[in-house]
């Protein structure tokens, strides 16, 4: 399975904490790069923890901040 795909089939998220590494505002975009720690449930109801780090791109239309799209990636030990 690739890595995050597992929260696809999350039963319930436990516990999550996420810590802001930068966002970065050009004009109505929004790039927000961040460490996210996530500790779920798998539909059999086993824990997993899970630490990624997500970029994901925000736009502001209808003077709301929409998310358009991003990517994951597990973190590695010299990250």
């Amino acid at each position: 399975m690739a890595a995050g795909a597992h929260k696809l089939y999350a039963k319930r998220v436990v516990w999550s904490q996420v810590r802001p590494l930068s966002i970065e505002i050009i004009n109505n975009t929004a790039l927000v790069h961040f460490y996210g720690y996530w500790l779920i449930e798998d539909r059999d109801g086993k824990p997993i923890e899970s630490e990624d780090k997500r970029f994901e791109v925000f736009q502001k239309i209808g003077g709301k901040w929409t998310f358009v799209g991003g990517m994951t990636a597990p973190v590695e030990a010299d990250d």
